[in-house]
């Protein structure tokens, strides 16, 4: 995804991954929707020669003493067991790897997950990143914190997001702040969408519209539209007022297909997907309890509504218990109206499941095309964020 309008920003970040210094990692601030995530994506796919660890805090888990902390070293997990005695039991009894009762020492997580970190960084140069630190548990929070403070002669970059007003142990651990505030429309269009804010759509179609109404050439209207023989208005044939035109004379089908890894098996994705209990709007961050509703459902199918009051969706899955396959069809939503849907696929990748997502979208009305000509550019990213948390990627 190209980003435009951050180019201060993204010169630092360049200069904290290839040329750290004495910083040991940057701390994003700013507003819902603001870029923050648009701007990490952008960074990580410029650090080709690190490798990237990351997590977030969801709101479904701020609650879980070392969720965050779990998915950031998860991918380590070969190495726990070379872990000194007391650093390896305090996190294994942090992660529920053994039966030891009572909370772990915090210091000693600490160290352990330094000790994990420092490793594996003796054999590629890392950069930690955490998205959302005000939603992280605190535990996670607090040993992200003493990470930071104890990496200055480590080959290890830590970068991560706070919501503006949000309190995080990160604030005082010697990261570099830096506050992004916003945009003009354009820019922002693409900065906010990556940010998964519920209204995302809204702002992106608004910002569009601005765009278009800003750059469309004024004057005399036959100047402008072009000259026809009958005196009626050609359609343009160049800027962004051809744009619209075609977006609102195209009826093409959208599909967009983006995949995870997920630490769960086939078998839990699937019963994550399938579960229709009344924790599924605290489970995934796109879904809230005003607008959960389960119509009907058997053994093998579900209709539900289920979203937000920015962005709704009626529709109906299917899946086989047996399977690793849950296919979703759209009846409604606010946004696209009926048709199109989804295809969730889960697949053994080694230690991790591969999850496949397949959206399709087929637009009716100009704002829908608006929004469908936008989710190649925008939605992978913006999904990825959303499905982290439930179906546990790494």
């Amino acid at each position: 995804m190209s980003l435009f309008g951050r180019d201060t920003e993204r010169k630092e970040l360049d200069a904290l991954l290839f040329d750290p210094r004495d910083r040991t990692g940057v701390l994003i601030e700013g507003e819902p929707g603001i870029g923050k995530s648009a701007l990490v994506e952008e960074t990580i796919a410029a650090a080709a020669s690190v490798r990237v660890l990351r997590t977030a805090g969801t709101e479904a888990e701020r609650h879980f003493g070392y969720a965050g902390l779990h998915r950031l070293l998860y991918p380590l997990r070969a190495a726990f067991a070379g872990l000194p005695t007391r650093q390896y039991d305090a996190l294994a009894c942090a992660f529920g790897l053994s039966d030891a009762e009572g909370e772990p020492s915090v210091h000693l997580v600490g160290l352990a997950a330094l000790t994990l970190l420092s490793d594996a960084a003796a054999e590629q140069a890392l950069l930690v990143v955490a998205e959302d630190v005000h939603w992280l548990d605190s535990a996670s929070a607090e040993v992200l914190a003493f990470l930071a403070r104890r990496i200055h002669t480590e080959p290890i970059t830590v970068l991560a997001t706070v919501r503006d007003g949000a309190t995080t142990p990160l604030a005082a651990a010697g990261l570099t702040p830096m506050r992004l505030t916003a945009l003009s429309a354009a820019p922002a269009t693409l900065c906010a969408a990556g940010s998964g804010a519920r209204d995302a759509h809204e702002v992106r179609h608004h910002s569009v519209i601005r765009r278009i109404r800003r750059t469309t050439p004024r004057g005399n209207a036959r100047q402008v539209a072009g000259n026809r023989r009958d005196g009626t208005a050609a359609p343009p044939t160049t800027g962004p007022a051809r744009s619209l035109h075609q977006i609102s004379r195209s009826s093409t089908v959208t599909t967009i297909r983006f995949h995870l890894q997920s630490a769960l098996s086939p078998a839990e994705v699937l019963g994550v997907l399938t579960d229709f209990g009344p924790t599924r709007p605290a489970a995934w961050p796109t879904i809230d309890t005003e607008h959960f509703t389960v119509h009907d459902r058997g053994e093998t199918w579900a209709e539900v509504t289920e979203g937000t009051a920015a962005a709704w969706e009626r529709a109906r899955y299917e899946w086989d218990p047996a399977g690793t396959t849950v296919t979703i069809r759209t009846l409604d939503s606010k946004l696209f109206g009926a048709g199109g849907g989804w295809i969730f696929r889960a697949v053994p990748a080694g230690a991790v499941s591969r999850v496949e997502v397949e959206l399709t979208r087929t637009p009716r009305t100009l704002k829908s095309r608006i929004l469908a000509a936008l989710l190649p550019l925008v939605g992978p990213s913006s999904l990825r964020k959303s499905f982290a948390g439930p179906l546990r990627a790494v």
